[in-house]
């Protein structure tokens, strides 16, 4: 435990600081300070359905004003903002404020496990958190505009009700992460944990404009994408440092969409008809586009779903990029039309590298592209892989194949 003449020399040195920050400090060199589960079990948070001035909401009740109140009172009242398990309504964009910190917890990781109990009936058994969109139509669940920003716990987000009748107005993208036009903080270092959308347009965008700075040093951990159009789309030039651990992405045709950004590191994701990676130019700022600046993907343990994919693309350039490294290493299975099937569309300064991995190849295609008056080609590595299938490499490309072997343990190298 801390002594009291500690104590006293924590405050009185600290006076000028918040009592919730001195709080922070005493409990930290006291060895007090708790979990998520911990602080949950004691009461430790601030719970939108019992402690806002709105009162108590009851199940599928809206809470969007209370969670608004939340997050602009959390440097006061400096408790994790807490949403129970449950179906609960968003009605318009809840912002995380311009400031360092802030978390929301969800019920899901840890919870015990229990039939639904909703009238929508999502598809997820369990005690989750979930939060329903039934604002206006093009809507945002939730704009993030500060640094060092934490969601964790187990959440479901639905950009529409599910199962509903007819055609119910839908939010177009679940999470933003925007300075919205500030100067200053940067927004960044934020972790989110366990999260799972449905039918969104984008779930998670970083940047509102190609020329917007920072996003960097994010992290997502167990992603879960589900009818959306795109998982995670980089706008911004500046989202340096970006991780994403256990991604899954099933009817998402783009899982993940870069223009700008990077370097990416993902691990563990599952796929089955969609493009893991697509990579666009921005022609309205070449200094602010995907390749200008920190153009490296590295993907590992990327498993395809051999039963359920068709149209699995690895990695696909809409434009020509002016310089992309995009490193696979560990990939396993292939799509079921496999000899049909084209892994990679390479345009421009894009190099990919496979290496260590087991799969069917099927076609990379390649094309070329005048860029500062010299013509550059596409480059291909493969790298110590076991290659099923035929396999061919079409249009422009620079490739090469070192110490591959095929399904009848033939090596495989350079032509």
């Amino acid at each position: 435990m801390m002594s009291e003449p500690l104590k006293r020399g924590i405050q009185k040195r600290y006076a000028p600081a918040t009592e919730i920050f001195i709080a922070m400090a005493i409990g930290l060199f006291s060895g007090e300070a708790l979990s998520g589960s911990e602080q949950l079990a004691r009461g430790q948070v601030w719970d939108v359905t019992q402690d806002s001035s709105h009162g108590e909401i009851g199940s599928y009740g809206d809470i969007t004003a209370a969670l608004q109140e939340g997050f602009d009172t959390q440097h006061s009242h400096g408790l994790p903002v807490f949403i129970p398990a449950g179906p609960w309504k968003i009605s318009k964009t809840v912002v995380v404020p311009f400031r360092t910190g802030g978390e929301l917890i969800a019920s899901g990781m840890g919870q015990a496990i229990a039939p639904p109990t909703w009238e929508h009936k999502a598809p997820l058994s369990g005690k989750f958190t979930r939060l329903v969109w039934v604002g206006e139509e093009g809507g945002d669940m939730f704009h993030i505009q500060g640094n060092s920003f934490r969601f964790r716990g187990g959440m479901v987000l639905h950009a529409k009700p599910y199962k509903s009748k007819g055609s119910p107005p839908r939010a177009a993208r679940g999470i933003v992460i925007t300075k919205a036009g500030k100067k200053g903080l940067a927004s960044g270092n934020h972790r989110f944990e366990s999260l799972s959308f449905w039918d969104f347009d984008t779930a998670i965008q970083h940047g509102t404009k190609a020329t917007e700075h920072n996003c960097d040093h994010t992290e997502y951990q167990w992603l879960h994408f589900n009818r959306c159009e795109k998982g995670i789309f980089g706008m911004n030039s500046q989202g340096i440092g970006i991780y994403i651990g256990f991604v899954q992405s099933w009817k998402t045709p783009r899982t993940l969409w870069w223009e700008g950004g990077g370097p990416v590191a993902v691990e563990h994701s599952l796929n089955w008809d969609n493009t893991l990676l697509t990579l666009k130019r921005n022609t309205d700022n070449r200094h602010n586009t995907v390749g200008w600046r920190n153009g490296n993907f590295d993907l590992r343990d990327t498993r395809i779903d051999r039963k359920l994919s068709e149209k699995f693309v690895a990695v696909e350039c809409i434009d020509p990029v002016p310089g992309c490294h995009i490193r696979f290493t560990g990939l396993t299975g292939s799509n079921t039309n496999r000899e049909n099937s084209t892994f990679a569309i390479l345009k421009g300064m894009a190099n990919l590298t496979v290496r260590e991995s087991t799969f069917e190849l099927g076609k990379i295609e390649g094309e070329s592209w005048k860029y500062v008056g010299k013509l550059r080609t596409p480059n291909v590595l493969l790298d110590r892989c076991y290659i099923v299938g035929k396999h061919k490499f079409v249009g422009d490309l620079n490739w090469r194949m070192n110490d591959c072997f095929d399904f009848e343990g033939k090596w495989v190298n350079d032509r």
